[in-house]
């Protein structure tokens, strides 16, 4: 690592010691990055513990990729409650994975409304496989035009 890179990581760390958690954040992501989960861990918990719902999704991630769904799970719902997108659908996942297509179907609805293209996308998964092929069309539909590029794949193969 060069000079500069340094006195940056030494200034984000300055930033973070005095309670940046956009700082925090950034160190997280760049230790998740470079594969150091337990310093990511470690950011992530910090700026958690300020409110931020970005570093608790960030924690339900790292649980869930580590196999602590339970964990995963109260991060995911921490987040949630603080109107992050990305963790309601998260929580989708995890119910879809157990099972619970139910309360899979309520999460994914609730992040969908904040304009989560995956959630959109995983609606159109399960409208399908329940065999309701033109809402499965239309959940593809929207999702490919937030932005899914997997929603957007799959409507080109059905010929859309």
């Amino acid at each position: 690592m060069d000079a500069g890179k340094d006195d940056d990581w030494e200034a984000l760390e300055r930033r973070a010691a005095d309670g940046d958690v956009d700082a925090m954040i950034i160190l997280g992501a760049l230790a998740e990055e470079s594969g150091d989960l337990e310093a990511a861990r470690e950011w992530y918990l910090k700026a958690a513990e300020l409110g931020d719902s970005g570093s608790m999704a960030g924690l339900g991630a790292l649980a869930q990729g580590s196999g602590d769904l339970e964990a995963a799970r109260e991060w995911y719902l921490k987040a949630a409650e603080l109107g992050d997108s990305g963790s309601m659908a998260g929580l989708g996942a995890l119910a879809q994975g157990s099972g619970d297509l139910e309360a899979a179907r309520e999460w994914y609805l609730k992040a969908a409304e904040l304009g989560d293209s995956t959630a959109m996308a995983n609606l159109g998964v399960l409208a399908a496989e329940s065999g309701d092929l033109e809402a499965g069309r239309e959940w593809f539909l929207k999702a490919a035009e937030n932005g899914d590029e997997n929603a957007a794949a799959i409507l080109n193969q059905l010929g859309e």
